[in-house]
């Protein structure tokens, strides 16, 4: 079974949280909007970024490593 993939912006409406500033992201690449991450990727990059709820990230980031 394949991992559900999404953008920055659909993993934070679907997360609860939003990336104010992708710094953790790689911001040279023309096509990071449309680009499609899977929700570890998504999270190990906004563990870099700038975020709206750092709590929000948090709770997230245990569900994956359970």
């Amino acid at each position: 079974m394949s991992e559900k993939c999404y953008t920055i912006d659909e993993w934070g409406k679907l997360l609860g949280f939003t990336v104010l500033d992708p710094d953790g992201f790689d911001r040279t690449d023309s096509n990071l909007n449309n680009r499609l991450f899977t929700k570890k990727e998504f999270l190990q990059n906004c563990g870099r970024s700038t975020i709206s709820d750092v709590r929000r990230y948090r709770e997230c980031l245990k569900e994956i490593i359970s």
